[in-house]
């Protein structure tokens, strides 16, 4: 039995809770294709994008974020195919809709190596290759304060985005905020 403590949030694993009978659990693909993920998001049409994040567990510095697309092709259940997406450092948050991805990230300069900001942007794939057709699309730049995600890395800052019924996307901001963030519209 599990007794919850007020002020302390109780977390069980699938396995601890058990299994009931009737409940089936399938691997769909492993973290040697999706290690550290940061978010997730399923397109309408089955493919399911993982934002991985290497940054902090292992090092700091570019080059260690990226968004992998599964497609469970035979309809098992497992991921059959997988291609990476796109190279994009710190996905916090992702949303797919039709050929565009939405990606809220971080930007870290290979030449300074240090985090230069974070931004809402958006990925497209017109020809359904399994690969963004180019660069990420900024739609919002600055959505986070760069000096606190320098000091402390992108866990307290602005995580996980949505899409509303209104068709709006809404963010989750941080405890650090954001004060300077600026759209494509000015």
């Amino acid at each position: 039995m599990t007794k919850l403590i007020p002020g302390l949030l109780t977390v069980l694993t699938l396995s601890a809770a058990g299994n009931p009978a009737d409940l089936t659990f399938t691997k769909y693909a492993g973290s040697e294709l999706a290690p550290s993920p940061a978010c997730i998001a399923a397109a309408a049409t089955g493919e399911v994008y993982v934002g991985v994040d290497l940054l902090g567990s292992l090092g700091k510095g570019p080059g260690k974020g990226r968004i992998v697309r599964f497609v469970d092709a035979d309809h098992d259940g497992k991921a059959d195919k997988h291609t990476v997406f796109a190279e994009i450092d710190n996905p916090r948050g992702l949303i797919s809709f039709g050929d565009k991805l939405w990606v809220l990230h971080t930007v870290i300069p290979k030449d300074t190596g240090i985090l230069s900001g974070m931004h809402l942007s958006v990925l497209e794939d017109k020809n359904q290759d399994g690969i963004a057709d180019g660069p990420a699309k900024i739609l919002v730049r600055d959505i986070s304060v760069a000096k606190h995600n320098q000091d402390r890395g992108a866990d307290h800052t602005t995580n996980g985005i949505r899409m509303g019924i209104d068709g709006w996307i809404y963010i989750a901001v941080g405890d650090f905020g954001f004060v300077n963030a600026q759209g494509t519209d000015g």
